[in-house]
Order: C-alpha cells, then sequence, then structure tokens
C-alpha cells in the first residue's frame, strides 16, 4: 500500500462544510454567494474560508483554489471541464 500522498493528508484535515466552501473558492463564488448556496451566514463563510487557508498553509482563496485544482482536493466544476470553444459567447465576452 502506497503512502498518502501530502495534498491528502491536507485535504482530510478539512471538514465536509469546508470542502464544500472550497468547491465553491473554485467556481468563483464570493463569499455572500457561498453563504447564500449553503444557507449560512457571511461571518460563517468567513470563518470556513480562514479554516481552510490555515489547513492548506496557503495565504488567499486564490491559492486556495488553485491548490484544490492542481491537487484535485474537489470536484471540478462542469464548465472548467468543457472542452474550450474560442467561437462559444462566454470565450469572446472573457
Amino acid at each position: 500500500m502506497e503512502p498518502p500522498t501530502a495534498s491528502l493528508l491536507l485535504v482530510a484535515q478539512l471538514t465536509t462544510r469546508e470542502r464544500e466552501v472550497l468547491s465553491l473558492l473554485v467556481e468563483g463564488a464570493d463569499g455572500g454567494t457561498i453563504a447564500r448556496r449553503l444557507g449560512i451566514s457571511r461571518n460563517t463563510v468567513r470563518t470556513h474560508v480562514q479554516s481552510i487557508l490555515t489547513k492548506l498553509q496557503v495565504h488567499s482563496r486564490l491559492e486556495a483554489a488553485t491548490m484544490a485544482v492542481r491537487h484535485h482536493l474537489v470536484p471540478l466544476p462542469s464548465s472548467a471541464t468543457a472542452p474550450y470553444d474560442p467561437g462559444s459567447p462566454s470565450a469572446a465576452a472573457g
């Protein structure tokens, strides 16, 4: 049996709710959106985000989201897995 990787050890420290918040950070959701989607207060979102940053040993939401994607800590949003289409309306907007 292989030893667990560092990223698995880090994600194992996250609670289920923290993983949900991290998934929404990966989607680009802000604090208000996360609060509405999870039915919690903005203050609770801030608490979860601070806990995530501490546990993942990063300094920003962007670093946390980047780590989550790079190490497959949470599932990618469905739009992130779609192939890039330069003719799509979303590509023109970006």
